[in-house]
């Protein structure tokens, strides 16, 4: 396929007219809209691709921007890029319809943007606001696919679908939001889901921005009308209605419905609210009759919710504390055989009989090397800690059992989580093979070493 097929007829001094002509254009407003952005980043390609500098003093593109107009190396690489973004057909000098009235600032911002949210987004959105939406979906990025899977599943009804999953956590997280809707769909007399959109996205635009626990963070983008649910991990999207938002709010408000009818009042949208999710309800602190109440801030057309967390954490080996060994005073030569005696003989006494420790007694007089630096995976490592045998095992076992706990969630992935491309992390492979034969070899012991 050919990358640059642009075809150029003018002359190098007719191609120069039209640069300066895009240069003098934008000194006068650089936040004007894209056009002229898009246009410089056309001839810049010009520049590039075709022989027009060949009349010129200039040997290359970037010779040509730098001492003609002071455009450095990464400007012009900023400019062909919000070209090759921004205009029709990825290469040519006009402004795709779908970007125009937004401002040179926010496309920047938009530059590395999936392309599925880019799409969603509108001129009415702030600079902060799509700013915003980019630290999202790099906040995402951070996150690997098998921490994605390591996750706590959270319980809730196997039959929810994305769209139910997406709006179950933004409502959790945005109580407010649930009582409009509850009051309009649930206790409303003549529900219409043609008032959902009304509801969650008044300003016509709005991003709900949500984290899925095992499935990573969705976006829900209203725009114009249009509803998308927008996959940030897979770049991927599916189209929404309202009446689909409908029977996802039916089904979340049948959640915890085994609950006895008679442990929870529900006399309103706040009751409900804390019926299906069983917290109570984070009401609002009321202002005193005297005080005058605060202007109210602009709501803003990007929300984040994101629910808590939880790391996995690898289990820890529980040592034995070590048996503390007091010291006698230099020159106290009278006492110091009686010490040591008395030393050697509460160290056969406190030993545990489940030592299978077989040294003569010149090495169990042997003084323990006082080092942190032990290690499990050298078998020939003399500084293991002493511990009982059954113990070893059981902290080694319970390593292993949690790697494979990793290796069970893998096989399940086409029956739980086929909407996860994952790539098998090496790592864990050789995490549960290093603890394999760590057991194999402690059990072939009887115990560890001290």
């Amino acid at each position: 396929m050919e990358e640059h097929a642009i075809k150029y007829q003018q002359t190098y001094n007719e191609f120069k007219i039209e640069f300066d002509y895009e240069e003098a254009e934008l000194k006068k407003n650089m936040e004007r809209t894209a056009k002229s952005f898009v246009r410089i980043g056309y001839l810049l390609k010009v520049a590039r691709d075709t022989d027009i500098l060949k009349e010129s003093p200039y040997e290359s593109y970037i010779d040509f921007a730098e001492k003609e107009y002071h455009i450095d190396k990464s400007q012009v690489s900023r400019f062909i890029n919000i070209n090759d973004k921004y205009s029709k057909g990825g290469n040519s000098e006009e402004l795709d319809d779908r970007y125009k009235g937004f401002e040179y600032s926010k496309l920047a911002i938009m530059l590395t943007l999936p392309d599925k949210v880019a799409e969603e987004l509108t001129p009415s959105y702030t600079k902060s606001e799509i700013q915003a939406v980019k630290e999202e979906v790099e906040e995402e990025k951070k996150i690997t696919d098998i921490e994605v899977m390591m996750e706590d599943r959270p319980e809730v009804p196997k039959d929810f679908s994305m769209l139910d999953h997406a709006i179950f956590y933004i409502l959790e997280n945005e109580p407010e939001l649930f009582v409009a809707l509850a009051d309009e769909h649930f206790f409303g007399i003549n529900p219409k889901d043609e008032r959902i959109p009304e509801i969650m996205a008044p300003a016509g635009a709005k991003t709900y921005s949500v984290r899925i626990p095992t499935m990573g963070k969705y976006m829900l983008m209203f725009k114009d009308g249009d509803i998308s649910l927008v996959n940030i991990r897979s770049n991927t999207k599916e189209k929404v209605t309202a009446s689909d938002i409908g029977r996802s709010l039916v089904k979340i408000y049948d959640v915890n419905q085994e609950k006895d009818p008679a442990d929870d009042k529900l006399d309103s949208s706040e009751d409900l609210w804390e019926h299906i999710y069983d917290a109570e309800f984070p009401r609002k602190e009321e202002v005193a009759p005297v005080q005058q109440p605060k202007e109210k801030k602009k709501e803003s057309k990007v929300s984040s919710s994101k629910p808590e967390k939880k790391k996995y954490e690898k289990p820890e080996i529980i040592e034995e504390p070590k048996k503390p060994v007091s010291k006698t005073k230099e020159g106290d030569s009278e006492n110091e055989e009686s010490h040591e005696m008395g030393v050697s003989e509460a160290k056969n006494e406190e030993k545990p009989e489940s030592t299978t420790w077989s040294g003569s007694e010149e090495d169990e007089k042997t003084p323990e090397p006082e080092t942190d630096d032990l290690s499990l995976d050298n078998p020939e490592d003399d500084r293991y800690e002493y511990m009982e045998p059954d113990r070893t095992i059981e902290a080694l076992e319970e390593i292993l059992s949690d790697y494979e706990r990793v290796v069970e969630r893998l096989k399940k992935r086409e029956e739980d989580y086929d909407y996860v491309d994952v790539t098998f992390d090496l790592g864990y492979a050789e995490a549960i093979y290093n603890a394999v034969q760590e057991l194999k070899y402690m059990k072939k012991l009887g115990g560890s070493r001290r």
